[in-house]
């Protein structure tokens, strides 16, 4: 069983397990007053497809199983192979809270000079990269800097009407070498930190001997 806050998740190879866990839990909470939601109370399997898709999402994490082949098989303590592989990513309802944050923050500001707007996206991009550095968030960060790159772009043309491509791309970016396009003022240091700056460190699970 994981507890985060309000948030729980009970995990079990046994479905009847699970259903006894979720009525020791109802219990509990109704001696507190309370009582689990009906529309966030889920029972799914992380591979098998039950009740809609597989898996289910966690502090903003999507968590499944996918099949695969022999090569990229997980395997259990016993060096067997399993013929799936755990994955996690940032679930959908991370990640459009997200975008419409950067949205809105571009929106409200796109007056503002641009480093000004620099400075107000950059803690928004580093603390959500950082959250989701932990799993599979690769292609979403660059997916999330495709996105955002197309904002600003609009935000320019918003602004310039009048002026083309290339005048709008020397003033608002700059091309580095192994870098590409960097959004930042041609004289400026301050420049847009990027999703995909931030590197991939996959969790190191513990082993049980070492920790008491």
């Amino acid at each position: 069983m994981i507890r985060y806050g309000d948030d729980l998740a009970i995990v079990h190879k046994d479905e009847t397990i699970v259903h006894q866990c979720q009525e020791l839990v109802s219990t509990w909470r109704s001696e507190l007053g309370l009582e689990l939601k009906p529309s966030k109370t889920r029972i799914t399997h992380t591979l098998s497809v039950l009740d809609g898709t597989p898996g289910f999402e966690f502090l903003g994490f999507a968590i499944r199983h996918y099949p695969i082949g022999k090569t990229q098989s997980a395997k259990d303590t016993r060096g067997r192979l399993l013929g799936y592989k755990t994955r996690s990513v940032p679930s959908p309802g991370a990640i459009q809270p997200h975008v419409q944050q950067l949205r809105l923050i571009i929106k409200r500001h796109r007056h503002a000079r641009q480093e000004a707007l620099i400075r107000l996206l950059n803690p928004v991009i580093v603390g959500w990269a950082r959250y989701y550095a932990r799993v599979g968030s690769a292609r979403i960060f660059q997916s999330l800097d495709n996105r955002l790159y197309g904002r600003l772009r609009a935000g320019a043309v918003s602004r310039h009407p009048n002026k083309g491509k290339r005048w709008l791309a020397r003033r608002y970016w700059t091309i580095t070498s192994g870098h590409g396009w960097l959004f930042q003022p041609p004289q400026g240091e301050v420049q847009l930190y990027r999703h995909g700056q931030t590197p991939i460190q996959r969790h190191v699970k513990v082993h049980g001997a070492r920790t008491p």
